[in-house]
């Protein structure tokens, strides 16, 4: 397999970064012993930025080609968030590929509700999800909204909702035991 070409050198000094086959078949298998199903991959726009990695072509490849490789070997999935346009592209090649965050970065302070339904904070992000996920419906990935907080958010249905007919993965982010139990299910 000619993507595996680095698979056998050591990493550079690059901090957290490891491009190599023998680092992502550990790291999955890792996941899979822990019972997980799916690797959620935040921050590439961090990686694919990094000097070291922009050197040299190849590394990336085989950075997302070792991932792909070593996640499928274990039956794992995986879910892109922080991603560049090229990120999505180079998902085409990537058979365990299911879904990519398709919007900012979502936040929603944890205190109480928040009783007044409030369109402002989240317009741009509802519009900016139905472009984008036009472009990732054109490569076949599905597309998914980050952090739905059911509890303290006042446009939690709407996210819901957005969530469901994006069809990507239902990203919450709870604190443990605030889930909206009612609404989840719908």
């Amino acid at each position: 397999q000619p993507w595996t070409s680095l698979a056998n050198t050591s990493p550079p000094n690059i901090g957290d970064l490891f491009y190599s086959l023998d680092y992502w078949r550990y790291t999955a298998k890792k996941i899979a012993s822990w019972g997980g199903t799916s690797l959620q991959h935040d921050y590439l726009s961090h990686y694919e930025g990094h000097r070291v990695m922009m050197a040299n072509p190849r590394m990336m490849d085989t950075y997302f080609k070792s991932m792909a490789q070593a996640l499928k070997e274990q039956g794992l999935t995986m879910h892109y968030c922080m991603q560049m346009p090229r990120n999505v592209m180079e998902s085409t090649e990537n058979p365990v590929m299911v879904s990519v965050q398709a919007s900012h970065d979502h936040h929603v302070g944890m205190s109480e509700a928040k009783p007044v339904h409030d369109d402002s904070s989240d317009a741009l992000d509802w519009q900016h999800l139905m472009f984008t996920s036009a472009f990732y419906g054109a490569v076949g990935i599905w597309p998914s909204r980050d952090n739905i907080q059911s509890t303290a958010d006042p446009n939690a249905l709407e996210d819901v909702l957005m969530a469901n007919l994006l069809g990507g993965s239902m990203e919450l982010g709870h604190r443990i035991g605030e889930a909206n139990w009612d609404l989840l299910p719908k």
